[in-house]
């Protein structure tokens, strides 16, 4: 499948066919395509947990259950714990800079710089002390969530085209009862900073799950120069986009509803927003 096509087509899917096992070879797959994503530093922060419906421990399944995306979570054969850890950047402990030694590693390797030499002593002598000195302000630019974010959009085009489907879910507020409950039945590094929970498996619904959702005006988020100035957009890149299968038809296409209905009926899904049942007692 073309790239193009894989970002346009709907690739996150709420509805799995629970039967339907996913092959191990493909979840390796995905989690090779997050670990070969670019991240700044070479640090390679961000980590995952897999757990596997009939292999994981129903207890920790149960830590996974959430006020929104439960459907999800109760059928999907596959869900994965992102997070990233702090130690793969900076040590508070023991105030080693573990990014200064993956710089020292993409200068053995040849990435940057003509003298070795050179290079392995401006990182001890400016590089690295000025990470150190200035970690906190670093870390608020929200570059390593950015980073951990690529890699999980690598996964997910791989888990598109191994032929299945995705969907991301929140883990919970920050030091709320869910996250608790999550970091300690996982053994979580006190570091760590969850980032989404991923549901994985084969679509029990249609690959296009009822046509491309809403967007914005291009012109309205993209700018030239500076903000407000919008990036004219080209009306014969759209039409290519279209026939390569990047823009697609939108939402809601004409099977739709129909489909939501023969999916909540199989499996015996109550539907989101439903008002409250009815008090019997009530006069």
């Amino acid at each position: 499948m073309e790239l193009k096509q894989a970002i346009g087509i709907r690739r996150t899917i709420r509805f799995y066919n629970p039967y339907r096992k996913v092959e191990r070879e493909k979840i390796q797959k995905m989690l090779e395509a997050a670990r070969l994503a670019s991240f700044w530093g070479n640090v390679q922060a961000l980590r995952a947990i897999v757990m596997v419906r009939g292999e994981s421990p129903p207890e920790k399944w149960d830590a996974l259950v959430a006020p929104l995306g439960t459907s999800q979570l109760k059928h999907a054969p596959v869900v994965i714990l992102w997070y990233w850890v702090e130690e793969a950047i900076f040590d508070r402990k023991t105030g080693h800079a573990t990014q200064g030694d993956r710089l020292h590693e993409l200068t053995d390797a040849r990435v940057m710089g003509l003298d070795p030499v050179v290079e392995h002593r401006f990182l001890d002598t400016v590089v690295i002390p000025y990470f150190k000195q200035n970690y906190d302000g670093i870390m608020q630019t929200g570059l390593t969530d950015m980073d951990c974010g690529q890699g999980i959009a690598q996964a997910t085009l791989v888990a598109y085209d191994e032929g299945l489907g995705t969907c991301c879910i929140g883990t919970g507020s920050l030091d709320g009862p869910r996250e608790k409950k999550m970091r300690k039945l996982f053994k979580l590094p006190e570091s760590a900073h969850l980032l989404v929970l991923m549901t994985v498996g084969y679509p029990l619904e249609s690959r296009e799950a009822g046509g491309q959702r809403p967007k914005l005006p291009f012109e309205q988020l993209y700018f030239v120069n500076e903000h407000g100035n919008p990036f004219e957009r080209d009306l014969r890149v759209v039409e290519e986009l279209k026939r390569d299968g990047m823009i697609q038809a939108p939402a809601p296409l004409e099977y739709r509803q129909k489909e939501l209905e023969f999916l909540h009926k199989a499996l015996e899904i109550v539907p989101n927003f439903a008002p409250p049942a009815p008090n019997a007692n009530k006069d």
